[in-house]
Parts: structure tokens; C-alpha cells; sequence
């Protein structure tokens, strides 16, 4: 091979491993703290409510003047929601016993 098309083939690859990086969801530690501490707030016994719920709250929670509403970001919340479904019994049976608890567990099981 040409140098040329080593660098071309180096450019391209370069290029695609920029992209995929940029289209994989990146979470700010804020934004993770704040689902984890909305999601400890909500009942844990309906699994099937945990999305409603948290998406009521989020949004819930917007001011009528509020310049910047915050959305339910629905990516984060499904990570949030997987997260706890990984835990085990003991680790959920823990986190129920308070909010501070809960919210040690879920961040520890989201660093995993």
C-alpha cells in the first residue's frame, strides 16, 4: 500500500471512532445524581410505574414562568430503571429503608 491510502484508511477510521463516540449518550454527574435522588423519591413496588412516575415529577416540577423547563430525558430514566431492576433483593430491600440509602446504593450500582 501507498502511504497515501494508510493515511486515508487512518483518517477514516479516526473519523468513524469520532462519530460513534458522539452518538453514544453521555450523562453529566448532575444529571445522573438528580434521577437517582428523583428516582429514590418514587414507590419501588410497580416496576411498571417507574417511568410515569419519575416523568411526573421531573416535569411536574416546572414553574409556569420558568424560562427553561426541564424535560424527562427517557434514555437516562430506562438506565436509571435498569439499574435497579440489576440489584439484587438484598441490595433492594436496603435501599428501602431511606432515602440516603437508596441513594448510595443506585449510584454505586451506576458506576458498575
Amino acid at each position: 500500500m501507498t502511504s497515501t491510502k494508510i493515511l486515508i484508511i487512518a483518517v477514516l477510521c479516526a473519523v468513524i471512532a469520532a462519530v460513534a463516540w458522539w452518538l453514544t449518550p453521555h450523562y453529566s454527574e448532575q444529571d445522573k445524581a438528580y434521577y437517582v435522588s428523583v428516582f429514590c423519591t418514587v414507590r419501588h413496588d410497580d416496576s411498571s410505574r417507574f417511568e410515569h412516575d419519575m416523568r411526573a415529577v421531573i416535569e411536574g416540577g416546572n414553574s409556569d414562568y420558568a424560562l427553561k423547563k426541564t424535560t424527562y430525558n427517557p434514555a437516562l430514566g430506562d438506565r436509571i430503571a435498569a439499574s435497579w431492576q440489576a440489584l439484587p433483593p438484598a441490595d433492594k430491600q436496603a435501599a428501602g429503608q431511606g432515602n440516603g440509602r437508596c441513594q448510595q446504593i443506585m449510584t454505586a450500582q451506576l458506576a458498575r
